[in-house]
């Protein structure tokens, strides 16, 4: 049976600069669509920190690295809803936005890798696997005047 809640592409991006620190990282969003407008419960199970090089002529992770989950948050109009590690949807939601907030904060610095989520979902207890884009860009200093 096809789900009625689907994992939408979800946008995840970070910035830093060229010769300073990593982007400081503490949370990761999720988007999905609700076809039917019924209440679900939305649950992340795991995430981590998937990394590779650029040059690497492989599309195999480098690295897996888990990321502990303090809590989410479903994100409406008015204020968020938060839970654990589930929410549920409201009756008569299209869409869903939720906030992953990590139990730590983690730097990531891009010299020429690629990153991306890997997130276990349980969604009304169907349990699925996804690579959820990350994109972390490195910012170049502007020329100086001489």
């Amino acid at each position: 049976m096809k789900s009625a809640v689907k994992l939408l592409e979800s946008k995840n991006h970070a910035i830093h600069g060229h010769r300073g620190k990593g982007a400081m990282i503490d949370d990761m969003s999720l988007q999905f669509e609700i076809a039917d407008g019924k209440p679900h419960v939305i649950a992340v199970n795991k995430v981590e920190l998937l990394w590779r090089g650029c040059n690497s002529g492989s599309s195999a992770w480098y690295s897996r690295e888990e990321k502990p989950v303090k809590e989410l948050e479903l994100q409406y109009e008015k204020s968020p809803v938060k839970g654990d590690t589930s929410v549920t949807t409201t009756p008569g939601s299209k869409d869903a936005y939720v906030r992953v907030v990590f139990a730590e904060a983690f730097e990531v610095y891009n010299g020429c890798e690629i990153f991306a989520y890997g997130v276990e979902l349980d969604i009304d207890g169907v349990r699925s696997t996804h690579e959820v884009p990350f994109n972390v860009e490195r910012e170049f200093d502007e020329p100086e005047d001489r």
